[in-house]
């Protein structure tokens, strides 16, 4: 079995991500198609991605006839899976539709009953469960819909996967003045100045209140923000932190259907700026207040600041969505014995017991610079550029960053860099190279090494290579949980660190923990190579067990925690990479070459890095 995911908005993103998880999670086979609309959200690798053509005034028009005429092997496909109810949605369903197909359609079965609220969407919803083979239904309400219609398709009632994201959130909910705010429904676009009127009004009555607007991008609504003005207007919220924001409101206000779901799974109450809404449950369970004008804005503000507590079951499900739909399409394709692959933020929480455990091990990394050397590459990074023999390509290197491998000049550090490459024991953790971070070629030749020497690479991918796993594990999606579970057990050893020469110590958390430094210089793989019987003789001198080795010194990382394991493997020796950068003053500028810090250290450790790594 084999699935083509579409997905090209940020909401679509964030009710297919946690599936895809699960489907990694499994090994159900599956690729990612990426319609485009949100350029800025994670396109997870995608096998497809269109452009959608811009050739007259229709846009909808547009995006439907470019899709159509998408050039996609269909037939490497046993599924099509959309979601939602945009124009693109609609327009993937239709081409799998005419290529025969079969289609997955998640969040099925939402209805307003009303082709003109909201228009196109209701409409899109209705055509896509005509043709769908599975029906993936959030609530029984929607399954019963369906139901009603008399669909052809199969249905279930999985619950909405959103909900998925937020199992561990709902543990610390609470209720602050603060109220939460989010416009941007095209059905609002015509009345907007109406709703920001009364809007401003309220928030002005009740200054007790905290109104945080978070603007949509879409020029209708941040047009007329400076309406707003007794409310704080902030740039859209990262997802996590409007989590978090909605956690603690007091109330929500919105027209976001999203956010309907969210809300209610945290048990907020809810005012819905619309006339109809597709999620009829909400209402029942008593989170969601309609607000079908924005004349009754005010009033509606005034009864819910008086009444906002509720504690009623979420009617949208358990945030076990995944797990659902995972069990009914293993079950429905008869697939068995179909959990075997690691997962990427499965693996790291092994490492994690590791140290928990206090359990000895080593750990290096293989990425893009060691697999060019293991392919006898010339490798410089300079100045202002990098060179891969005959190819320059730009890019800016500090002297820490600054390297060169010359294979008619360093073929010994070369040979050592293999040894420790196809060396094998149990406790010797190597992170190879995955196709999404270095690319197919650098894949392959890193797959040359260790077939070349016996290492059956089937074991890798389905698991049973315990000592074989990702590169940059401690990375990308898994950095939040590394830096947050991981590094604060630094505290619990004494700490010995192999770091460039113009490192700052002192902001490290585990600083006084430190018994010894040793520094490298610039291009250390060549001009320190002598550490790698230096620290081993270091370590078995003073008799040192149990305590942990960080290293932070490039490709030489990998040859010295070889030769330190060989020597003595009662210590952890851990290939921190760049991961602690931001700490070390001295290499700060590092950071801003390294996407996934960024991300965490320049947005108040709350952004991620979204790649989820897969061999």
């Amino acid at each position: 079995m084999k699935i083509l995911v579409a997905y090209g908005t940020r909401p679509e993103w964030l009710k297919i991500k946690p599936l895809i998880m699960k489907f990694l999670e499994y090994g159900i086979e599956f690729e990612c198609l990426f319609t485009g609309q949100h350029k800025d959200i994670v396109e997870y690798n995608c096998k497809y991605t269109i452009n959608i053509s811009d050739c007259n005034n229709n846009r909808l028009n547009n995006l439907i006839g470019t899709i159509l005429k998408e050039e996609i092997k269909w037939d490497e496909y046993d599924y099509v899976l959309v979601q939602g109810d945009t124009a693109s949605t609609f327009s993937v369903a239709l081409k799998a539709f005419n290529e025969k197909k079969k289609i997955i359609y998640l969040e099925a079965g939402l209805r307003t009953s009303n082709l003109e609220h909201p228009f196109p969407e209701e409409g899109y919803r209705q055509m896509i469960s005509r043709i769908t083979d599975i029906n993936l239904c959030p609530t029984k309400h929607s399954f019963n819909n369906l139901k009603n219609e008399n669909v052809t398709g199969q249905s279930y009632v999985v619950g909405n996967t959103i909900l998925d994201n937020l199992v561990n959130l709902k543990k610390v909910t609470d209720y602050s003045n603060i109220v939460l705010v989010t416009l941007h429904r095209r059905e609002n676009h015509e009345i907007i100045k109406s709703w920001f009127k009364y809007l401003n009004e309220a928030a002005r009555i009740n200054k007790h209140l905290s109104f945080v607007f978070s603007v949509h991008p879409n020029p209708n609504i941040y047009e007329n923000v400076n309406l707003l003005t007794y409310l704080k207007c902030v740039r859209p919220i990262e997802h996590n932190l409007l989590l978090k924001i909605m956690a603690n409101s007091k109330f929500i206000i919105t027209d976001s259907g999203g956010i309907q779901e969210e809300g209610t799974f945290l048990n907020k109450k809810i005012i819905v700026c619309r006339r109809h809404t597709e999620r009829q449950e909400g209402i029942d369970s008593g989170h969601i207040v309609m607000c079908k004008t924005p004349s009754d804005l005010i009033l509606k503000i005034n009864e819910m600041d008086n009444h906002f507590q509720i504690d009623s079951e979420c009617p949208f499900g358990e945030g076990n969505s995944s797990q659902n739909i995972c069990d009914i399409l293993i079950k429905k394709n008869q697939l068995k014995n179909i959990k075997y692959k690691k997962i990427f933020t499965q693996e790291i929480k092994k490492f994690n017991e590791f140290f928990t455990k206090r359990k000895n091990f080593s750990f290096s990394r293989f990425s893009d610079g060691e697999l060019f050397i293991l392919q006898n590459k010339e490798l410089q990074l300079s100045g202002d550029f990098w060179k891969l023999e005959d190819k320059k390509y730009e890019g800016t290197y500090t002297s820490e960053e600054r390297k060169s491998f010359i294979p008619s000049e360093h073929s010994d550090f070369r040979n050592h860099l293999i040894e420790s490459y196809i060396y094998d024991n149990e406790d010797y953790y190597r992170g190879i190279s995955c196709r999404c971070c270095v690319g197919e070629d650098n894949y392959a030749s890193g797959l040359f090494y260790l077939q070349a020497n016996e290492i059956e690479f089937q074991k890798v991918i389905t698991g049973n290579k315990n000592n074989l796993t990702w590169a940059n594990l401690f990375i990308n999606y898994n950095y939040k949980y590394y830096m947050e579970n991981i590094l604060p057990k630094f505290l619990n050893y004494d700490v010995y660190i192999i770091v460039n020469e113009n490192a700052e110590l002192n902001m490290l958390p585990f600083y006084g923990n430190i018994k010894e430094v040793f520094r490298i210089g610039s291009n250390c793989l060549i001009n320190n190579l002598n550490l790698k019987d230096e620290i081993p003789h270091y370590i078995n001198k003073n008799k040192i067990k149990n305590s942990l080795f960080l290293f932070s010194a490039s490709s030489l990382s990998n040859v010295v925690i070889h030769h330190c394991y060989l020597a003595n493997p009662e210590n952890i020796y851990f290939d921190i990479g760049s991961t602690l950068n931001p700490l070390m003053k001295g290499m700060e500028g590092w950071k801003y070459n390294r996407d996934y810090l960024t991300n965490y250290w320049m947005n108040g450790k709350s952004q991620i890095g979204d790649r989820i790594c897969v061999w």
